[in-house]
């Protein structure tokens, strides 16, 4: 068999004739005219078959051959067939390109600051993106979006880089029709040329190939095959288009990444660094950029899938059943959803990040951590301060996307895939615009007088033990408060409880001992008495050296029991075991009446009732070691019968004010009373009756103490803390149910006593029968 490829027939000619008579002359006007009508007929037979290239319903014509080589139409056009299929599907998994190294290099260690994702070998250029590096200020965002058809781009339009696929590899199919050979064929092939059109429904292929085919003595030139693939690529690619314009006016890849850092953000090394954040603690967090790198990758993986295309095959619509956040929960499940509408798509719509290296900028250093805060007191003593630890993350990131559209019944049922890929871009914790630019948050400034070429000092030593077991407590934070400037981080102490360092050189400094779940401690201090000599700071308690202690916060339970202040009316007494009832602690003669009325505190000590709240307030005034400056501390004690509550505290001398509370109704019944009026003294008298109306209270205030004075604040020693199981604490409680309802019996005035009990529990004798019990 003989072929020539890309052999072209041309032949031009010019005929001389000699001058003949006139009627030979005649003769070739006729026969000119004949030649003419013929070439005539086939100039409009070759333009009608040009102009009808597409059928009526948008296919190319197909060429007529005689049956005798169709079997080299057919070959041809299978080959196309598959030409064509492998350059869609490669079109599909590109982003819509079959050469995607037009739009540049494709890096796999740096996709954020590459055209796109390398897939190896695949590669998907970005629909979105910002085209500068990413460590430029200004952003410029762009699109690898290709046109889909020729017209609007020669090169890189879809229809283009088809057609450019099917010219470079029809022929490696054909093999140079070797296969007819041996069947007597004889082929001549020229170049071809493809033409591709993508139809709403169909892709269209139109290769025109001039072959001259001869069979013994039968000849037929061919030049048009075509094949008809029904794959809706058109709607693919429209689908992918929306979902880069709801990316370009909706940032929501953006949305969905700051969202993340929101929810996930903390101040625990486990959770990311937060935006903004306050945090109570003496010791902040600190976290480094690949650190922080981890987490945000873990996250995208987790929660990128969870991004869905309205109306997509793979799309459920779940909703929440009603219930108290089932608000909350439908809105962060319905801000996964892209913002586009459309209805029934007919494709599954999937989003994925594969853990591939981002971009991720939060500070210069590379390590992220807080600015410590202190509001002291430090003029006054005991001072006031606690430490805050401020969090300012700026968040700078990029992050590549890609994005699956599947048509599961394209190609038969085999399906066919079409991937973009889009780059999602954060600075200042925000979603980038086009043209902005981006900068860097102001950082903490960090006092000159903290820096560690100010601490001229020599060397000054803290040892920071226990107050119970005096064991060294080590990663104490130790600061210095400097007045009315700013607090500076002086270090940790190690294993053994001690730090030795240099200071500042201050008048009139504070040295903050600070560690959680310890009470902070204050030294004052004036780091010029340690300019020439080091030194030790610390109280003298016993050890071989000065030493800090620091107590620490221990919950224990409390209890509160009551000790009963029973009513008597003269020698008639409303309780048991009156017989021997120790003398009225208050008494009074109520108006008109002539008994004694008088309210005994008895010795026993019993439970409240269920019905009975007592609560309880403990406030911190001084350290048991005198000279010794701690935090403010308080506890709070709300119990109800024999319950126990799990209280914090620490060792200290406190204040104390308490009541108690009967959650009962309590009736002072009606009254009345007759008083003699002497109108003639010892002649004439008369009486006077007046009612008094019954008073009713849904709840009592059964008791009221206020220990508000050095000699009655209640001191707990290390000792009786650390060393006891529980504590009970005691209320003397007016038992207002034990008297009977009757007229003048429960009277008015026993609605004095309460002013009286508080004033009575600040006696001597009075406030040791309720002092508290370590047990």
């Amino acid at each position: 068999m003989e072929v020539k490829k890309g052999s072209k027939y041309r032949s031009s000619s010019r005929t001389f004739y000699p001058k003949q008579k006139k009627g030979q002359i005649t003769v070739f006007i006729i026969i000119g005219i004949v030649i003419l009508f013929v070439t005539a007929t086939i100039l409009f037979v070759t333009q009608s078959v040009t102009t009808e290239k597409f059928t009526t319903e948008g296919e190319y014509v197909r060429e007529d051959v005689p049956l005798e080589f169709n079997p080299i139409q057919t070959y041809t056009e299978n080959c196309l067939l598959q030409v064509a299929t492998r350059g869609l599907r490669i079109l599909g998994e590109q982003g819509g390109y079959i050469y995607p190294e037009l739009v540049g290099d494709f890096s796999i260690a740096d996709p954020t600051d590459s055209p796109g994702i390398n897939l190896e070998p695949a590669r998907v250029p970005y629909w979105h993106f910002n085209k500068q590096e990413n460590s430029d200020t200004k952003i410029t965002l762009a699109s690898w979006k290709p046109p889909l058809y020729m017209e609007d781009d020669t090169e890189l339009s879809i229809e283009a880089q088809l057609s450019r696929y099917v010219e470079e590899k029809v022929d490696e199919c054909l093999l140079e029709y070797e296969p007819f050979a041996r069947q007597g064929f004889r082929v001549i092939a020229g170049e071809p040329i493809a033409d591709v059109s993508v139809s709403p429904t169909a892709v269209q292929f139109l290769l025109t190939k001039p072959l001259d085919v001869k069979k013994d003595t039968a000849e037929r030139t061919m030049e048009r095959f075509s094949v008809s693939i029904p794959l809706q690529l058109q709607k693919l690619y429209e689908v992918a288009a929306a979902i880069t314009e709801a990316q370009e006016n909706y940032s929501f890849l953006e949305l969905q990444g700051i969202n993340l850092i929101e929810i996930y953000a903390g101040t625990s090394p486990e959770q990311l660094p937060p935006p903004n954040a306050l945090d109570v603690n003496f010791i902040g967090t600190q976290w480094t950029t690949p650190d922080v790198e981890r987490k945000f990758q873990s996250l995208l993986t987790t929660h990128v899938p969870m991004l869905r295309f309205f109306g997509s095959n793979n799309m459920f619509d779940y909703v929440f059943p009603t219930s108290r956040l089932s608000d909350t929960f439908q809105s962060v499940y319905d801000n996964f959803i892209v913002p586009v509408e459309w209805e029934n798509p007919g494709v599954s719509v999937r989003f994925n990040y594969f853990d591939w290296p981002i971009y991720m900028h939060l500070t210069e250093s590379g390590t992220v951590k807080p600015r410590e805060l202190f509001i002291s007191n430090t003029l006054g003593f005991p001072p006031f301060t606690f430490a805050m630890q401020k969090y300012k993350t700026q968040y700078d990131a990029s992050y590549p996307i890609l994005v699956t559209i599947d048509d599961e019944t394209a190609f038969d049922g085999t399906g066919y895939t079409f991937n973009i890929a889009l780059e999602a871009n954060l600075r200042n914790n925000w979603a980038v615009e086009d043209g902005g630019e981006t900068v860097s948050l102001t950082g903490f400034a960090r006092p000159l007088i903290c820096d560690e070429n100010k601490r001229n000092s020599e060397l000054i030593k803290s040892v920071v033990v226990d107050s119970y077991t005096f064991n060294p407590v080590d990663t104490v934070r130790i600061g210095l408060t400097i007045p009315e400037e700013t607090e500076c981080l002086i270090g940790l102490t190690d294993m053994n409880g001690e730090l030795e360092t240099e200071y500042p050189l201050i008048t009139g400094g504070v040295v903050n001992f600070m560690k959680e779940d310890y009470l902070t401690n204050f030294y004052p201090i004036d780091t010029y008495e340690y300019q020439e000599n080091p030194g030790i700071i610390g109280y003298a308690l016993g050890e071989p050296e000065n030493v800090i202690p620091l107590h620490k916060v221990v919950s224990v339970p409390v209890s509160v029991k009551k000790i009963s202040l029973e009513k008597c009316i003269d020698d008639n007494c409303f309780f048991a075991d009156s017989l021997f009832a120790p003398d009225p602690v208050i008494s009074y003669r109520p108006e008109a009446l002539g008994e004694n009325h008088g309210w005994v505190l008895t010795s026993s000590k019993k439970n409240l009732r269920d019905t009975e709240t007592a609560t309880i307030f403990l406030e911190r005034i001084s350290d048991t070691v005198p000279g010794v400056f701690n935090s403010p501390f308080q506890a709070a004690i709300a119990v109800s019968g024999p319950e126990t509550q799990e209280v914090e505290l620490v060792p200290g001398v406190y204040k104390v004010t308490g009541t108690a509370v009967l959650n009962e109704p309590i009736v002072i019944p009606e009254e009345r009373r007759c008083i003699e009026i002497e109108i003639i003294p010892g002649i004439w008298e008369e009486s006077e009756c007046f009612t008094i109306d019954e008073i009713t209270f849904d709840a009592f205030v059964t008791s009221q103490i206020e220990w508000n004075t050095k000699d009655t604040y209640i001191t707990i020693t290390p000792e009786q803390l650390y060393g006891s199981q529980g504590i009970t604490l005691y209320l003397p409680v007016q038992e207002m149910r034990n008297v009977p309802e009757e007229e003048h019996v429960r009277v008015m005035e026993d609605l004095n006593v309460m002013a009286e009990l508080s004033n009575l529990t600040r006696q001597l004798k009075t406030r040791r029968m309720l002092h508290p019990t370590f047990t």
